[in-house]
């Protein structure tokens, strides 16, 4: 009976990471990049790179917390969630680094 309850605790614990790790890094449309969450900097930023790991580029710079990449359907811009304002609105930013974050949402 107690080796289930390990069991079942261990499978818990894998369901968990996967539900964490889907909410920090998204891969585009064309599987060339992938968008991901760091705190390398000291507070969560948004990311992109090669799939290998290599070619790594910093789409956010703000001590804001920004979260939840998603690409949109065509691949330029990515999606994403930040407390930039005060409160956490939806943000969206051009995939190749230009350009400033724009505020989709407003709840004030």
């Amino acid at each position: 009976m107690k080796r289930i309850q390990i069991v079942s605790f261990l499978i818990a614990g894998v369901a968990l990471l996967l539900i964490i790790a889907s909410n920090s890094k998204a891969q585009n449309p064309d599987s060339s990049l992938i968008a991901f969450v760091s705190t390398r900097d000291g507070n969560p930023e948004i990311y992109t790179m090669n799939p290998d790991g290599g070619g790594i580029i910093r789409l956010t710079q703000n001590t804001a917390n920004d979260y939840k990449p998603s690409w949109s359907p065509n691949g330029q811009q990515i999606v994403f969630n930040s407390d930039r304002d005060g409160n956490y609105e939806i943000y969206v930013i051009n995939a190749d680094g230009s350009g400033e974050p724009i505020r989709l949402t407003d709840n004030s």
